[in-house]
């Protein structure tokens, strides 16, 4: 059997970014003997790195990677003719699309995922809509476009278009499911981001850093509020024992920036890394900070990966995110959420968890995170929820 999937941001494991893909097509070859050969843009989407010196198909381990030259530009306008341009370029890739059984097209990247559905309707493949962000929906809560504007009725009709014609589709949270069924007939299975079950076995134990630790590590856009990372850290940079670490690329870095220069030391910046070396510097902390905007939308429209990742890392987690996601924190029993968007609250939380680790550091050693993760959301798990619905439809 092989799958082709397209994500315009898939990334390798020894490059900072989305890696779900590539974790799930190893799972999927190494449990399954399922080959997976998954197309991206030629670009790391944080760095502006490019991925390999040249657009091809590339053999990495047991997949198939296929990446596309890709003019990057900033800024949401701007950023949708690189979509564009992605799902123009898919088109010169038929000949991997003749051969697969199933084909699978990943948003956001509406366009990509509407190129990846009219190839399969070409030569006529089961074609599997992944939604990992609700487009066009994000731009409306976050002020970026009006429901009015015939722009945001012009993705509306793609994204509308997309559910109707898939004949099955995956989402990373119950929410997206709930909102989604009402558009089409289609079955629909919520497939979680997760653990990064390899990347995490590997890791040996580690010590701690001295003091208290808190890290932020992923994507640093508008959607993840560096400022009020940022402004916490100012409201407790007179204590010397506690550090911010933050890994990650994105345009709000220069909050970060312009906090160093100004002299704020308690913020330690790393940039982009490999996963497995991001994940050594995340375990030598005690907490794992998952911010958000107060948007209505990520109240059940999003499954961030790094809350996995902290869990999977012994972290306890204090986010700022409402709702599914809140859910799930509280489930752990490892975690607490706090106001989004309100720096203060934020430090008020922090001084309390930084008192408890210096009356009680032990607490910040348990398995609680990781027993729940594994039980839970273990990339394995999530690979079986994919092997069924292939199954599933082999047999229709």
């Amino acid at each position: 059997m092989k799958i082709v999937w397209t994500n315009q941001f898939a990334q390798l494991p020894d490059k900072g970014g989305g890696t779900r893909h590539f974790e799930l097509a190893s799972e999927l070859y190494k449990r399954y003997n399922i080959k997976t050969t998954i197309i991206a843009g030629n670009k790391n989407y944080l760095s502006g790195e490019k991925v390999f010196k040249k657009q091809g198909c590339y053999n990495v381990g047991n997949v198939e990677f296929c990446v596309l030259d890709i003019a990057y530009r900033p800024g949401y306008v701007l950023r949708t003719y690189s979509w564009l341009e992605f799902a123009i370029k898919l088109w010169t890739l038929r000949d991997v699309f003749k051969s697969a059984d199933f084909i699978i097209g990943s948003s956001p990247t509406i366009f990509g995922a509407y190129s990846t559905m009219k190839l399969a309707q070409k030569y006529k493949k089961t074609f599997i809509l992944e939604v990992r962000d609700l487009w066009p929906e994000i731009l409306k809560d976050s002020n970026k476009l009006s429901e009015k504007s015939p722009v945001y009725r012009f993705l509306d009709n793609i994204s509308k278009k997309l559910y109707r014609n898939a004949n099955h589709i995956i989402t990373l949270s119950k929410g997206q499911k709930d909102h989604i069924k009402n558009y089409t007939k289609a079955p629909i299975t919520v497939v979680y981001n997760g653990m990064s079950d390899g990347i995490v076995s590997n890791i040996e134990n580690i010590e701690k850093y001295n003091g208290f630790n808190i890290v932020y590590a992923g994507a640093l856009g508008y959607a993840n509020d560096i400022e009020t990372i940022v402004k916490t850290a100012e409201k407790m940079k007179h204590y010397e024992d506690i550090k911010f670490h933050i890994l990650g690329g994105g345009p709000y870095r220069k909050y970060i920036d312009d906090a160093i220069k100004k002299g704020l030391s308690n913020i330690i910046y790393y940039g982009m890394m490999p996963k497995k070396e991001a994940f050594r510097i995340m375990k030598r902390c005690q907490v794992g900070l998952l911010t958000l905007r107060n948007i209505e939308l990520f109240r059940y429209g999003v499954s961030p990966n790094k809350l996995f990742d902290y869990l999977s890392l012994g972290l306890y987690v204090v986010s700022t995110v409402k709702g599914e996601i809140e859910g799930i924190v509280k489930e752990s029993e490892f975690g607490e959420t706090v106001e989004p968007g309100n720096p203060d609250t934020l430090v008020l939380t922090i001084e309390k968890l930084y008192h408890r680790y210096l009356k009680h550091p032990e607490y910040f050693e348990r398995q609680q995170g990781i027993d729940f993760v594994k039980a839970n959301y273990s990339r394995r798990k999530m690979t079986e929820k994919i092997w069924h619905i292939l199954e599933n439809m082999k047999r229709s």
